[in-house]
């Protein structure tokens, strides 16, 4: 049976904690917390607030669990903190997963109607604050004040802009970057793969577990 971890996320600069979730895998999820793809949830608007200011939320382990009983545990803790006064980013009790009911639990219609609310709520801030500024007026209108801008210059600065382009494009395809973006994703995979428990062996064009292998891997 996995272990599923109960953590925490807390804000570097007071250490006030505002999160509070579960996982299988610690590293993947700090990781994709960390690179916050979407705006619609509370938790990613506030990473993205962190990161432009060059910080990172700080993850705890705060308790381990097994698939049976991390549901629970997450209700608890979360209703823990707000008890304490904690101002939480999540935007329901806790014992679900992507919005879903957890393992066998079904979520009561009140709830179903808060996350609804609250997603609806976000999607409409979306589209009032970025497509809005997105029409092909608006961009036109901001193309045509880069345009401005750039022509103003003087040769010397648009020289200047220009090396500096070229050097930050030479450092993302030089030889050294292309390593570590291929360690990174290497790194990332091998921990997806230890996770789920695969390994190396193919079967019909699919990853299998090693207890449903047909072959044994060759061994070099």
């Amino acid at each position: 049976m996995k272990t599923v971890y109960i953590y925490r996320l807390l804000d570097p600069r007071d250490r006030q904690i505002k999160y509070v979730g579960k996982t299988v895998d610690p590293r993947g999820r700090y990781q994709d917390h960390c690179e916050a793809r979407t705006n619609m949830l509370p938790v990613s608007r506030w990473v993205k607030c962190l990161k432009a200011k060059n910080l990172k939320p700080i993850l705890e382990i705060i308790e381990h669990c097994n698939e049976e009983s991390w549901i629970a545990s997450e209700i608890w803790w979360i209703a823990h903190f707000k008890r304490l006064g904690a101002q939480l980013l999540n935007i329901t009790a806790g014992g679900d997963s992507s919005y879903g009911g957890g393992k066998g639990q079904v979520i009561p219609p009140e709830r179903r109607a808060r996350i609804s609310n609250s997603l609806r709520k976000h999607a409409d801030l979306f589209r009032v604050t970025i497509l809005k500024t997105r029409t092909p007026k608006a961009i036109a209108k901001m193309r045509a004040t880069k345009k401005a801008q750039w022509e103003s210059l003087p040769e010397s600065e648009k020289l200047k802009e220009v090396a500096k382009l070229r050097e930050m494009n030479h450092r993302a395809h030089s030889p050294e970057a292309k390593r570590k973006r291929s360690e990174a994703i290497t790194k990332r995979w091998e921990l997806w793969r230890k996770d789920r428990g695969y390994t190396e062996t193919w079967d019909k064009r699919r990853l299998v577990k090693p207890e449903n292998r047909k072959y044994k891997a060759r061994v070099a």
